[in-house]
């Protein structure tokens, strides 16, 4: 049976792949000629209709489809749409729907073909994507703002020192008072200014794919302790020497961050860690964190506590290298003046983080 040779009153839906899909859809202009399909999955997929949402906000998508491909045939051109259709209980599909006029020698429309690909995974990428951009645009104003209120700072207390020196060059006094002041506050700002470049640096390198490799974690934790090298912090006996997947380069930058962090805040009290159910914890007992700045404690250039130094970027970082690990890391506290604690929890969704023994605890 050919596609041309059914030119009925009714709109017969066919397969390139078998025979005969059904009869019963409405043509969408008399003449026009036959739809076939070109796979099975497509047919299938048109007949989720009543399930799907329609993009043009038509509430009968049925008319809505006969009038997209009536542009096809009026046009000869392919016309396409996106449709997401519940497919049972499987996720959703989103379908995107192409109409290819089918022309004879005459250049006369005999029919059209349509054809769906899920492009589920498209979409996904393209809504991370425009995620990461919105991210990134943020980022960026802020690491510009950051940058220009550390090196002003800098630039002005430079200017003021080329004045002074200016003065004494015309035979005023050398006022070494006044300049002492302002190297004395020069030292820090620009110090705080290299260190905001270098954390933006290890910001960005942090949004790189990890690469994991079976590593003792109690090993990780001691260097990480060793290098912070403060008196104040215990290593509980239940951080075990079980290997966890994790980046050699890049978790212990991110532990690092979490632990100096804790001593920093702890105020001289003892910081804690230790490790129970899958869960690493870093407990301090110092000034604690206001319960209604829990959920932005990570964000990027976001800091808590004014009164102490810091470039707004070390917490953010860790949080970008734990979740490229799959892993998660969240802060807990009751409150200003009852300590915090950051836990970062090894479960994953790929499988599991424990990858064997390396040995006793």
């Amino acid at each position: 049976m050919s596609a041309a040779g059914n030119l009925t009153g009714h709109f017969p839906l066919f397969l390139l792949e078998s025979k005969f899909a059904c009869a019963d859809t409405p043509t969408p202009r008399p003449g026009s000629g036959t739809t076939l399909f070109a796979s099975r999955r497509s047919a299938r997929l048109w007949r989720l209709a009543s399930a799907a949402v329609d993009p043009r906000a038509d509430t009968d998508l049925h008319q809505a489809r006969i009038r997209w491909l009536n542009e096809a045939v009026d046009s000869k051109q392919p016309r396409c749409w996106m449709e997401v259709l519940a497919d049972g209980g499987a996720p959703n599909v989103h379908a995107l729907w192409t109409a290819t006029p089918l022309l004879d020698d005459d250049g006369v429309c005999f029919g059209c073909l349509v054809d769906a690909a899920d492009v589920a995974d498209l979409v996904r990428a393209h809504v991370d994507l425009e995620e990461r951009y919105k991210k990134l645009e943020m980022f960026s104003h802020s690491a510009a703002h950051t940058l220009k209120t550390d090196w002003q700072g800098v630039s002005l207390l430079v200017d003021e020192l080329s004045a002074l020196m200016e003065e004494s060059r015309d035979g005023g006094e050398l006022p070494v008072e006044d300049i002492m002041a302002l190297l004395a506050e020069l030292g820090p700002r620009a110090a705080k200014g290299v260190q905001t470049v270098r954390d933006l640096l290890v910001y960005a390198m942090a949004t790189g794919k990890p690469h994991l490799e079976p590593l003792s974690l109690r090993d990780v934790v001691q260097g990480v302790v060793a290098r912070v090298g403060s008196p104040t912090i215990r290593v509980a006996d239940d951080v075990p020497h079980d290997e966890i997947r994790l980046d050699g380069n890049t978790f212990p930058v991110a532990l690092l961050q979490l632990v100096e962090n804790a001593v920093k805040y702890g105020e001289g009290r003892p910081v804690e860690i230790s490790y129970a159910n899958g869960k690493l914890r870093v407990q301090d007992h110092g000034r604690g964190i206001p319960l209604e700045s829990l959920q932005q404690i990570f964000v990027v250039f976001k800091r808590i506590a004014k009164d102490v130094s810091g470039t707004g970027l070390g917490l953010a970082i860790a949080k970008q290298i734990i979740d490229a690990h799959g892993y998660h890391v969240w802060a807990e506290s009751e409150g200003q003046g009852k300590g915090s604690a950051f836990v970062i929890d090894f479960g994953q969704i790929d499988g599991p983080a424990i990858a064997g023994k390396a040995g006793g605890a």
